[in-house]
Formats: structure tokens, sequence, C-alpha cells
């Protein structure tokens, strides 16, 4: 069972559980608006972990970008923060749904201003993955519709076409694994560490072998790994 929350981090939560009042207001207050937050939001953007006071100063600089002027990225911005704080250690169970609902309204919103977001629909597939397979497949399908091949997500979204499988159409799956395999050609190392994590070495080892330079490169992969190499 987690640690229950310090004083701060139950603040927090509650601010962000605050955030749909408070867009519902004609103003927010001025200490508010001069709250700083784009180092943390890059922090999270890095896949750093910055702290609980820098994520909610970050909520507050989108908050203020909202009330100036709405637009789909600082919702979005606002649903990654909430996600984080969602996965933040200590988090407890409340407080966690807390936040998965703060970030799938700004999710909603964002993508009701702006459809063609991938990254957008394929956090709400993650949001979904576990209590509504089939709304996580259609997200998942509408995110590669956005953007059939983007390799910078494929470390996110080849996971999910194991855990969704027969809920995706044939062409889904068939892009998703294509862009992992340009991935592995960019990132070799790190595209082998998730097949092994996920099990998935033989998919990988299926992808690499229509071309000998692919399989090649999987080997000496495997090799290096086996005989001690970088994070091997």
């Amino acid at each position: 069972m987690r640690t229950a929350f310090n004083a701060f981090v139950v603040g927090a939560a509650l601010i962000v559980a605050g955030v749909l009042l408070a867009l519902s207001l004609p103003a927010l207050s001025a200490s508010v608006k001069l709250l700083p937050g784009s180092d943390a939001l890059e922090l999270v953007e890095s896949g750093a972990a910055p702290a609980q006071q820098g994520l909610m100063r970050a909520v507050g600089s989108q908050i203020a970008s909202l009330e100036s002027l709405p637009q789909p990225l600082p919702h979005l911005n606002i649903a990654v923060l909430a996600v984080r704080l969602a996965e933040s250690p200590g988090t407890a169970p409340a407080e966690r749904e807390e936040m998965v609902a703060v970030a799938r309204h700004h999710l909603d919103r964002s993508l009701a201003m702006a459809p063609g977001q991938a990254r957008a629909w394929l956090m709400l597939a993650g949001l979904n993955l576990r209590d509504d397979p089939a709304a996580a497949a259609q997200a998942l399908t509408l995110s590669f519709i956005a953007n059939p091949h983007a390799p910078v997500m494929a470390t996110a979204r080849w996971p999910m076409v194991f855990e969704l499988d027969a809920r995706l159409d044939r062409s889904t799956r068939e892009q998703a694994h294509l862009e992992f395999l340009a991935y592995f050609r960019r990132n070799g190392d790190d595209a082998l560490r998730l097949a092994l994590r996920l099990n998935r070495l033989a998919e990988l080892r299926a992808l690499a072998s229509d071309l000998p330079v692919d399989a090649e490169l999987l080997q000496r992969l495997r090799q290096k790994m086996q005989y001690g190499g970088p994070n091997g």
C-alpha cells in the first residue's frame, strides 16, 4: 500500500482537481497567473521526475495560458502534468483517480479543439487501457490515423498493440510494427531492451528478418548485450 500524501502533496492534488472549476471562472487570481512552470514541464517531457512543487507551478502556468487564450496545447500540457502527478510515488489511490479524471477532461478539451493530435489520442488510449480496452483500442487507432508513422511514439504505441491485440484492426497493428522497426533502426539498444522487458524478442526478430541489414543489426546488439556491452 502506498504511503499517504504529505500535507503539500494533498494540497497539490486538490489544486489540480480544482482545475475544472477554475476554468469555468471569468478570471483567475494574479498569483496563479505569475506561477512559473516551463522548467517542470520540460523535465516531464524529457522523462525526468520534477518535484511535486514544480509540477504544481507548471499546472498554474498552463491554467494562466488557458485564461488568456484557450488553445489545445495548454489542455494537453495539463493532462501530461496530471498523469505525472497520478504516477508520482506516494500518490494514494483516491488522489490518483482524481488526477486521472483531470487528465481525461483536458485531453477531451484538447482533442475537441484539435482532433488531429496523435499524442493526445495515445495518452487517452493509455488512460483507458486498464478499465475500457475497447475505448483504448479506438483511441490508439485514431492516434495512428492522426500520424501513422512517428517513431518518437513507438515505445508507447508498440507495447499497446500487444495489450489490445485482437481489438485492433490489421492496419493499425501493421503500422505499429513498422513504426517500431523504424525506431529500432535509429535506437537499436533501447528498442532491444524494450523488447526484452516485454518478452517480445521473437516479434522484434520477425520484424528484423525481412532485410539482412536489420537482422545483422539485431544480432550485433544481442552479442554486445550478452558480452557486457553498454547497459547490457
